[in-house]
């Protein structure tokens, strides 16, 4: 019992590797980071867009709110829109892309 007991507390260099290499290839660990660093850059971007907008076009504070809340908007529809666009040939993708470039 106690060889088992020092077993599960000895810490070594490759237990932690491969608990490392277990985390760094789920996706499920990159899905959550890369929503997380999404939405990080959103709420970011709202605080300094408004700024922007209000000191180079000298627009009112309560427009500039709207204006950064269309990003957040636009985000989202991104998403929705370009969930099927790795299935897609590459001729539809560049229709697609153009599409998408056209209405910004």
């Amino acid at each position: 019992q106690q060889q088992q007991q020092q077993q599960s507390t000895t810490l070594s260099l490759s237990s932690i590797m491969s608990s490392m290499r277990h985390v760094f290839g789920s996706p499920i660990f990159w899905l959550v980071g890369l929503g997380h660093t999404i939405s990080c850059i959103g709420r970011r971007s709202d605080q300094l867009l408004g700024d922007f907008f209000q000191s180079t076009a000298d627009l009112p504070s309560y427009l500039c709110g709207g204006l950064t809340s269309s990003m957040n908007l636009g985000f989202i529809l991104g998403l929705l829109w370009s969930k099927d666009f790795p299935q897609l040939s590459n001729q539809d993708k560049g229709r697609f892309l153009r599409r998408r470039y056209l209405l910004a």
